[in-house]
């Protein structure tokens, strides 16, 4: 058996070339133990992802929905 972490884990990499004006990239996966794919009582993991672009200015409030 090899121990799993899970939870949520969100990767961001911002990008300007005049500091006003953002462009970045967002990886984010929320994983969780799934106890309907257990063997031999070990829960399997349900792992959902996400990737994508943003542009945004600096200060703005973002907002990602599923």
């Amino acid at each position: 058996m090899e121990w799993k972490s899970y939870g949520l884990n969100v990767k961001v990499r911002p990008q300007s070339s005049d500091q006003i004006h953002l462009q970045s990239d967002i990886a984010l996966e929320i994983s969780e133990p799934n106890t309907a794919l257990s063997v031999n009582g070990v829960p399997a993991l349900t792992r959902r992802k996400l990737d994508t672009k943003m542009n945004s200015l600096d200060g703005e409030t973002v907002v990602l929905s599923d």
